[in-house]
């Protein structure tokens, strides 16, 4: 998990590749502040995902095929000012991260 307070995210992963993600709406001010996210990205399907600052994110590979993920940024990197807040992988729970099976 980690966030960002001054830059939304955009990600794009190709239909040829499969990446879960995770969201966690952490903003205080948010209708859906707690709220989380658990999406399955590409997988035979071309697919963005929007991620405002202030929401924190993830991504886990069940596939343990390599994934081409391509992300764009609003802010460009600062290395004086890193615009990222790092959280213990499991902060929501390690069972966040497990695939749910049909």
């Amino acid at each position: 998990w980690h966030m960002h307070g001054r830059q939304d995210e955009i990600w794009y992963v190709s239909p040829y590749f499969q990446l879960f993600a995770g969201l966690w709406d952490i903003r205080e001010s948010s209708p859906t502040k707690n709220q989380t996210m658990r999406l399955n990205l590409g997988g035979g399907r071309s697919q963005l995902l929007f991620i405002p600052k202030g929401v924190a994110h993830g991504m886990a590979n069940h596939s343990q095929k390599d994934v081409e993920l391509f992300y764009f940024v609003t802010q460009k990197f600062n290395n004086e000012s890193h615009d990222e807040l790092r959280m213990h992988w499991d902060s929501m729970g390690a069972d966040f991260w497990k695939p749910e099976r049909d």
